[in-house]
């Protein structure tokens, strides 16, 4: 999630005469990425949108008016995630022309509260939702990835404090 510095470099590529944008993507059937690629076509026709009114009626029309507000946060705290604290992780600092996934030390970034924050945000979204099967969608697509954060960040604390504990 980059939504917003998406559209700081779109506004410079066309501040600069860029012509053609390419990018790989496949939209996953989760959404677990969210407004993502739709904000990206909407930023390619104009970067100059009002984003966050974009978003709003994103969110707005994704899960209805009593629950936009939980989603839109929770992917806000994904944004942040990605844009400002993934970069003081080992994962960033590699020298590659591409991001290893299979190199989960992103998630060094990731802390019990983001997973407590996220998890209660998503039960909101599911409460809240005007279409139900969208809000569980949102809901089970972060609980799959749940048990995913909570066994890194589990293993991490005991890696970190590995010499108070006696492996013996």
């Amino acid at each position: 999630m980059y939504i917003r510095l998406m559209q700081q470099y779109l506004k410079w590529a066309k501040a600069n005469g860029v012509q053609l944008y390419y990018a790989e993507h496949r939209l996953p059937p989760d959404f677990h990425e969210g407004p993502k690629f739709y904000m990206l076509s909407k930023l390619l026709w104009n970067p100059d949108i009002d984003l966050e009114a974009a978003l709003d009626d994103w969110y707005l029309n994704a899960v209805g008016p009593k629950a936009a507000p939980y989603l839109k946060e929770y992917y806000d705290l994904l944004e942040d995630f990605w844009t400002k604290r993934v970069s003081k992780t080992p994962f960033s600092h590699v020298n590659a022309l591409y991001l290893d996934f299979t190199d989960s030390s992103y998630l060094d970034a990731y802390t019990m509260a983001d997973i407590g924050r996220s998890a209660w945000l998503m039960e909101q979204v599911r409460k809240y939702s005007n279409h139900k099967g969208r809000g569980e969608l949102f809901y089970n697509t972060f609980k799959k990835r749940e048990k995913i954060y909570l066994s890194h960040v589990r293993n991490r604390e005991v890696f970190l404090n590995r010499d108070k504990y006696d492996f013996n």
